[in-house]
């Protein structure tokens, strides 16, 4: 699941998947980790690996070798193929005819079908993942020149109201002043009240 976009969920998505065809996701995990650190604590070369009579690989090998019905699939191949890198061999046509020699019931073209398959969806989801990524960059910058816009026009809205204020605190001072001149001119004692008042007051 490599290159999922909700990264928090493929956990779930895999548990589902094993539960749904009757498989233990822990089991699966557990084995998986087992078998991975088998292969790479192994110290025999690819041929000692391949002729190997004990150890749990050599088991499996050994399983599908007597057994002329086995039943292979691309899951099984594609793992027998990362097996491979595990031990340093690069998966390719000669290799496989090695190993499906030694196998027996599992063959060359199987082998290079599922392999050329996997490798093909891997290019494909390595393509996806780009996309996906391009799209959430577009999109963040996107979000970010929303973001940048808006507090544009809040510093706008917020300077034409500072100065509606000031235009308001202006015309009220005028008015006050107004005020004063006609009742200096008209009502002199009321005037000296108002002096008086504002002298209190400061």
């Amino acid at each position: 699941m490599k290159g999922y976009a909700l990264q928090d969920e493929i956990d779930v998505i895999f548990n589902v998947m094993m539960k749904a065809v009757g498989l233990d996701p822990a089991l699966i995990r557990a084995d998986a980790k087992r078998i991975l650190s088998v292969i790479k604590e192994s110290t025999l070369s690819e041929d000692e690996f391949l002729a190997a009579t004990e150890g749990e690989i050599a088991e499996i090998f050994n399983g599908v070798r007597k057994n002329r019905f086995f039943k292979y699939t691309d899951a099984w191949g594609i793992g027998l193929a990362r097996l491979m890198e595990l031990k340093g061999v690069e998966p390719n046509m000669l290799s496989f005819e090695k190993w499906s020699k030694s196998l027996r019931w599992v063959f060359t073209p199987r082998l290079m079908q599922s392999y050329d398959e996997f490798c093909g969806d891997q290019l494909r989801m390595q393509g996806v993942e780009a996309m996906q990524k391009q799209l959430l960059i577009r999109e963040k910058k996107r979000a970010a020149a929303r973001l940048e816009s808006k507090a544009a026009a809040f510093e706008d809205k917020k300077k034409a109201l500072q100065e509606l204020n000031d235009a308001i605190e202006e015309r009220r001072q005028q008015l006050i002043m107004e005020q004063k001149a006609l009742k200096k001119k008209y009502e002199p004692d009321a005037y000296e009240k108002i002096l008086l008042s504002e002298s209190a007051s400061a």
